[in-house]
């Protein structure tokens, strides 16, 4: 079961998100973009169904929305995934997002 302070916590993030207001913490505090950067103004294309500028803001956007759509119901018990795999799984997303990092740094193609 989720704790009723963290799903507090995700709404008024959601919130805060929707709105606007909301702001990269990583890029607040050292002013440059982390691994994440840019997957909120994708997911934000994505719903109004423009794939290509979603692509441009994050390029591992449907993978990062797939991985956040399974944790969900993993977490909650609503699907059953051993352990071993759902681990490998993350293993290797956040690789790809590692990669994809730092292919944008050297590339400049951070937004």
């Amino acid at each position: 079961r989720i704790h009723p302070v963290v799903a507090f916590a995700c709404v008024i993030l959601a919130a805060l998100i929707i709105s606007g207001v909301y702001r990269c913490p990583f890029r607040l505090i050292f002013s440059f973009p982390c691994p994440f950067c840019g997957i909120i103004r994708a997911s934000t294309c994505v719903i109004h169904g423009d794939f290509k500028t979603a692509f441009h803001f994050h390029p591992l956007w449907p993978l990062i929305t797939a991985g956040v759509l399974i944790y969900i119901p993993y977490r909650l018990g609503i699907i059953k995934i051993p352990d071993r795999i759902f681990n490998a799984g993350a293993a290797v997303i956040g690789a790809l997002i590692l990669i994809c990092y730092v292919i944008r740094i050297m590339t400049g193609t951070l937004v």
